[in-house]
């Protein structure tokens, strides 16, 4: 079986809309992993439809994106291959520092909280709510594929007791970014969905 995560309403512009031609793509991956989140609300952000199906048999070591002809492998590559599908998103940030910005966040959200037991998870937030003390997003005015990496891994481990309190301005951010269009479409990233094989048609600039 397979369940499908519509694009909201606020993920694509109109004339994005206008422009976009449909791409057929999929994502071999487990529903259930932290991986599979942090895509699944990551295309939703973009405008990318997805449908999720287990992976074969000795499968799904690792996420694989599915784009044509071509494969993407591991979560971040995937992350920021879904934040370059349309030529005038900013998900991956706006500019040139802002793009690295966020690849860093991306890194930083696998290395200190991308495991289930996070052994350094309560000095990741300490460094976090001092970041976010003055900032509503981790990187610019916007949201970007830097929160999505990072909330999703949070929240995963807030939820799983590894964390013993979020503060102030982390607390905060987290809700923003829980109540964005995009968490919501997937369910506020919140229950994971059964094992699945993702399937999508991501939209795409047609003269890109």
């Amino acid at each position: 079986s397979s369940s499908h995560t519509p694009p909201t309403g606020a993920a694509a512009s109109p004339g994005r809309a206008r422009r976009a031609a449909m791409v057929k793509c999929s994502l071999v991956a487990k529903a259930d992993d932290l991986a599979t989140e942090k895509v699944r609300v990551a295309a939703a952000a973009v405008g990318v439809e997805l449908a999720v199906q287990r992976p074969g048999a000795g499968g799904g070591a690792v996420p694989e994106l599915h784009l044509g002809g071509r494969v993407v492998r591991y979560t971040n590559a995937i992350l920021r291959c879904l934040g370059r599908i349309f030529e005038d998103g900013d998900m991956y940030g706006s500019s040139f520092i802002q793009t690295n910005q966020v690849d860093a966040w991306l890194d930083w959200a696998e290395a200190e909280l991308g495991s289930a037991e996070a052994p350094n998870a309560a000095e990741a937030v300490e460094k976090l709510e001092k970041h976010l003390e003055a900032k509503t997003y981790l990187v610019g005015q916007r949201m970007t594929l830097a929160d999505i990496a990072v909330s999703c891994s949070l929240n995963r481990l807030r939820k799983a007791g590894a964390l013993q309190a979020v503060p102030r301005a982390t607390q905060r951010w987290l809700g923003t970014c829980l109540a964005h269009d995009a968490f919501k479409a997937v369910g506020g990233a919140a229950a994971p969905a059964p094992q699945a094989r993702v399937v999508c048609l991501a939209r795409r600039s047609a003269d890109g």
